[in-house]
């Protein structure tokens, strides 16, 4: 191994894997897969993550050998990469933090972060179709009772998908403050989703402005939520 991976084996064995260096390349791929060896917890932990990028239809790759360059972060790593930008695709990276407040003398508090390259956001936004950024319905999704995580991000994500701006709750509020916390994003619509709505693949659509609501399927809502504005209005035609 170079020198500076030597150093690295006692100090931080983990940042061999992020290595440049051609010397390095054939042990990296000897190394075994972190992902083969998690605790149970962690296990969970990613396998839920998985499932909610599943859920989303969002495309990844797993890869072994990503490494963040802060010694703090924990659980899932993360890279954005874009197809348009050649060898230099990374967009931006990150990961969980869960101990880095606790670890500065704060209490026990998750944490996610990353960073961007600007630079490169910008050029790959200019490859981006832009036909599709019209004045949308900002949306605030909401849950009632016992709702599994995977439905709410699949909402979430197809709300996205069809150019829908949209926000949830990520704590475990009440419905009560999930919806003070609509009201105070100052979205129009909220969607609600309860167990039955989420056994049924239907969601609540409710007006804030005035407050009417109506049970539909997912894919009604989100075709109505993605119509056109009326113009001088927050209602879709």
């Amino acid at each position: 191994m170079c020198e500076d991976c030597k150093r690295r084996y006692d100090v931080n064995p983990m940042r061999i894997l992020d290595c440049k260096q051609p010397e390095c390349q054939a042990v990296k791929d000897l190394l075994p897969h972190a992902v083969d060896h998690l605790c149970e917890e962690c296990a969970g932990h990613f396998a839920q993550v998985r499932g909610g990028i599943d859920h989303a239809s969002l495309p990844y790759v797993l890869d072994h050998r990503l490494v963040r360059g802060l010694d703090y972060y924990t659980k899932t790593a993360f890279e954005f990469l874009h197809g348009g930008l050649g060898s230099q695709n990374a967009l931006g990276g990150g990961g969980r933090y869960d101990g880095l407040v606790e670890e500065c003398g704060g209490p026990a508090t998750p944490g996610i972060g990353f960073g961007i390259g600007a630079e490169r956001v910008l050029i790959a936004s200019a490859t981006e179709d832009e036909s599709t950024s019209a004045s949308r319905a900002d949306v605030y999704v909401a849950t009632a009772g016992e709702v599994p995580r995977e439905y709410v991000a699949k909402v979430v994500g197809v709300l996205r998908a069809a150019g829908v701006s949209c926000d949830r709750d990520y704590l475990g509020r009440s419905r009560k403050a999930q919806m003070k916390q609509a009201n105070k994003y100052g979205v129009r619509y909220a969607i609600i989703i309860g167990e039955e709505e989420a056994s049924t693949e239907r969601v609540t659509l409710r007006d804030l402005g005035t407050q009417e609501q109506t049970q539909l399927p997912l894919a009604d809502a989100v075709a109505r939520l993605s119509a056109p504005r009326v113009e001088g209005s927050n209602h879709p035609e």
